[in-house]
């Protein structure tokens, strides 16, 4: 079973502490949801884990191997990102994009083989973006250039994957498409997911497990019900929200009232 731990882990820029004494944990099958107001550290999160940005303290361990001691190539054939908006190159072809996920287990000039091509190909099956392999970038919508990022992940066969607000530039058809792949994916190849979520309702759907930050640390973990709450979402987000139930599967769902019927128009 594959793993990723951090262990009071501090993160910042420069001088400036975004997150401190974070301690979470995820297990290959299983989805971690990350949600928060604006500016509370998700991003900050991934970037500490991929290590883009160094950490201030604590530990990230890799099956309790400390990241500290890997190489950035090693942990990137362990751990994939999926960003919020992927710059991809416009003018390459879309089976292109997907064989640069093989690079990490490249040596220095070395050329793509069969068995790399065969993995992309594989990958663009796994999430239904084969039809589009030779078509350009620019050519793509939200939505397909979302999934092709997927794909390119998945080409670096990682044990866990990272996504970064991977829903907050798409209509809600291809937020649903991406979250139902990436929890179909999770489930079937075993993979630890942790995804940074802006919208609670997706993250209650999607997420096995959910963890709400406020303020740099950790306000609380639990089962989607456990934290998607009215209290909750009123202390970290400060707005007044009703949580009520999904009449299908009974999970959370937050509902907005607008002021105008607190002044009973």
């Amino acid at each position: 079973m594959q793993k990723l731990s951090l262990k009071n882990v501090t993160l910042g820029y420069g001088e400036t502490i975004v997150l401190s004494g974070i301690d979470m944990e995820i297990l290959s099958g299983e989805v971690l949801g990350i949600v928060g107001p604006n500016g509370c550290g998700k991003s900050t999160l991934i970037k500490g884990i991929t290590r883009v940005i160094p950490l201030k303290g604590g530990d990230i361990l890799l099956n309790e191997r400390s990241t500290k001691g890997i190489s950035q190539n090693d942990i990137a054939r362990t751990v994939a990102v999926v960003p919020q908006s992927a710059a991809l190159p416009e003018a390459f072809t879309a089976f292109e994009i997907v064989l640069m996920g093989r690079t990490p287990h490249m040596k220095f000039l070395e050329y793509e083989g069969q068995k790399d091509v065969d993995i992309a190909v594989k990958a663009m099956k796994m999430t239904d973006t084969i039809h589009l392999a030779e078509r350009r970038a620019g050519e793509l919508s939200g939505g397909e250039r979302q999934r092709l990022t997927i794909a390119r992940a998945l080409a670096q066969q990682p044990q866990i994957i990272l996504l970064d607000e991977p829903t907050s530039h798409l209509d809600i058809n291809y937020q649903i498409e991406t979250l139902e792949l990436i929890s179909e994916l999770c489930k079937k190849e075993r993979l630890a997911v942790l995804a940074a979520l802006h919208d609670l309702n997706l993250a209650a759907q999607y997420c096995d497990r959910i963890i709400m930050l406020n303020k740099g640390r950790i306000f609380n973990e639990g089962t989607p019900c456990e934290v998607v709450t009215a209290i909750n979402v009123k202390q970290v987000y400060g707005a007044d929200v009703c949580i009520s139930s999904h009449p299908v599967n009974r999970l959370p769902v937050t509902l907005v009232t607008g002021s105008r019927w607190h002044n009973g128009n």
